[in-house]
């Protein structure tokens, strides 16, 4: 957290406005945290904050469209970008506690194939990632719904309509669901990263 208001203290100083990109899925968890953390210290920034999927961020970084962006990742960034790792973030299934598999400790692919899903669009990194693991187990589970939106995600998970996918760190401590992880770890990586 020092390191994270280190570097954007740096990259604001002489501005009166800090451009930020953060992930829609992750704007709910991380914009609560830097408006507690880190602007009450920096009341002379104005912030102008851009939810979009990672590709969009990386490339309005490229084009100096933005000062600094939250982007998730797998791999490292290359020379021409700074970063600073925020978060270590895994993905598993959330399960409303009576389903059948909210009993389990660890999921598997297999767990899941045939059964039905709510997932993140297609474009959303860890969409993405989900479904390269079933394609290549060849593995076809049942996609009744893509949405953005982690409440409507939520809503069909708890009436036990399908599994859902979320980073552990964003379940909230709701009596209902369950955070189930994968017994192959699905982790990625949360990091503020600007051009150089």
């Amino acid at each position: 957290a020092d390191k994270v208001a280190h570097i954007m203290t740096e990259l604001g100083t002489g501005r009166r406005s800090l451009r930020i990109g953060v992930p829609p899925i992750l704007g709910g968890w991380l914009l609560p945290q830097l408006y507690q953390d880190f602007f009450p210290g920096h009341p002379e920034l104005q912030l102008e904050i851009l939810e979009e999927r990672r590709s969009v961020v990386r490339q309005k970084l490229e084009h100096e469209l933005l000062d600094v962006g939250f982007v998730v990742h797998t791999q490292p960034f290359d020379a021409s970008y700074g970063s600073v790792l925020v978060a270590r973030m895994e993905t598993g299934g959330i399960l409303s506690r009576h389903h059948p598999l909210a009993r389990k400790q660890e999921l598997t692919l297999e767990d899941l194939d045939g059964g039905k899903m709510v997932l993140m669009p297609e474009l959303f990194f860890q969409s993405k990632l989900l479904e390269e693991r079933f394609a290549r187990e060849t593995l076809r589970p049942q996609i009744i719904l893509r949405t953005s939106q982690i409440y409507t995600m939520v809503q069909l998970v708890k009436r036990q309509l399908a599994v859902g996918f979320l980073y552990r760190e964003m379940l909230q401590d709701d009596p209902e669901l369950i955070f189930v992880p994968f017994q192959d770890p699905m982790e990625i990586q949360l990091s503020l990263v600007w051009k150089k």
